[in-house]
């Protein structure tokens, strides 16, 4: 039986490889975005160490542990689902709650917070390139407030929390290691979200309208993060020159 109500595909057996792909399929990609963020990390820790300097904003510390916390938080969540704890699951998302609304705060605090010390540094700082993990804090901010709002309509809150933790995870797809990755990948983690309208079509012969809205919705606002930066827009170039002096 599927875990998720309403999910099922009638045609496919219970019993396959691609039925228990669909039914863990939240788990999966939770503990790859986990395995992602981790690798990520630490190869920025190694560099760290390597590198010595002064010592990092606190803000950024603070942020990689509300990160590290939300995808573990993401990951247990999908499994208490597959094993029907749905009592846990409320319980544990009182505290979700708290590091959802955190999140988006400290990230972008964490941005300016980064910029301005790259600039004590004396390294080559673009103060309107800020506006890419604003936009993600503020993409983030979104989904995870509408699923949150559409908590009782469970096939809206999982998709909606789905694309949530793939926005978080994606400034770590740049940071991976290059041999695991190509270069300049920031938004490859829409391809898990992309993932998810797949698996919807595969249990379902249907794409959930959160999928339909949102990855258009969600691509638009890349684009148009990223046009303000490339065309160093003069308001905007004046809004992050002040924020990070």
């Amino acid at each position: 039986m599927s875990a998720f109500p309403g999910d099922a595909n009638p045609g496919v057996s219970s019993g396959t490889a691609a039925a228990r792909l669909m039914r863990h399929f939240y788990v999966a990609v939770g503990v790859l975005v986990a395995l992602i963020v981790a690798v990520a990390f630490a190869k920025r820790a190694v560099e760290d160490l390597s590198h010595p300097f002064s010592p990092l904003p606190w803000v950024l510390h603070f942020h990689v542990g509300l990160s590290a916390m939300w995808v573990l938080m993401f990951v247990t969540q999908a499994t208490l689902i597959d094993r029907k704890r749905l009592a846990w699951h409320r319980k544990l998302g009182v505290f979700g709650a708290v590091v959802g609304v955190l999140l988006p705060i400290a990230g972008v605090a964490t941005a300016i917070a980064t910029a301005r010390f790259h600039l004590a540094q004396g390294r080559p700082v673009q103060p309107a390139s800020i506006i890419l993990p604003i936009s993600d804090m503020l993409a983030f901010a979104i989904t995870f407030g509408l699923a949150i709002s559409l908590r009782g309509r469970p096939e809206y809150h999982r998709r909606l929390m789905l694309m949530a933790t793939c926005v978080l995870s994606s400034a770590a797809f740049p940071a991976l290691p290059g041999w695991t990755a190509p270069a300049n990948i920031k938004y490859t983690a829409d391809a898990l979200i992309a993932a998810g309208a797949a698996r919807d079509w595969l249990a379902m012969r249907r794409i959930h309208r959160v999928y339909l809205v949102g990855i258009p919705v969600l691509v638009l606002w890349q684009l148009t993060a990223r046009w303000i930066y490339l065309s160093a827009m003069p308001a905007w170039v004046a809004i992050a020159n002040h924020l990070v002096q």
